[in-house]
Parts: structure tokens; sequence; C-alpha cells
């Protein structure tokens, strides 16, 4: 589920906050996980970092930025 960062509303299908129907920016948007993922579910940093709620362009929590795994401008 998304929600806006700023008041914790949803974000409606139409990508605009539910309580004050602006479109929030990609950092301003909270990503929140729904229910557990069940067994077998993958075990890797970044599935269990989206887990936890966090802000889209924020890094995931417990994964760590590797080189070679990042994007540049080149």
């Amino acid at each position: 589920m998304f929600t806006h960062a700023g008041c914790g509303e949803p974000i409606d299908p139409t990508a605009r906050c539910a309580a004050g129907g602006v479109v929030p920016q990609p950092q301003d948007v909270m990503a929140i996980p729904l229910g557990d993922p069940g067994e077998g579910a993958r075990t890797d940093p970044v599935a269990t970092g989206l887990r936890e709620p966090h802000r889209l362009l924020d890094p995931l929590p417990g994964a760590s930025a590797q080189p070679g795994n990042q994007l540049t401008g080149s």
C-alpha cells in the first residue's frame, strides 16, 4: 500500500493523496507492506528490506549499496 508521508493518508488509484488531493513527489510516498510474506519468501537483503515501511527513494533498511548496483548519470 502507498501512503502520503506528510499526512499518512493512502494514495488513491489516480496517484493522489486521499486527504488533500495532491499528487505527492516520489520522495513523499511511503510503501507500506501488507501482511506476512509467508513461507518460502525470498530472504535476500532487498526482499527483507521491502517488508518494512520505507519512503520510495530512500535506501532499503539492511540493503547496503554494492559497487555496480548504483545508477549513475553516465
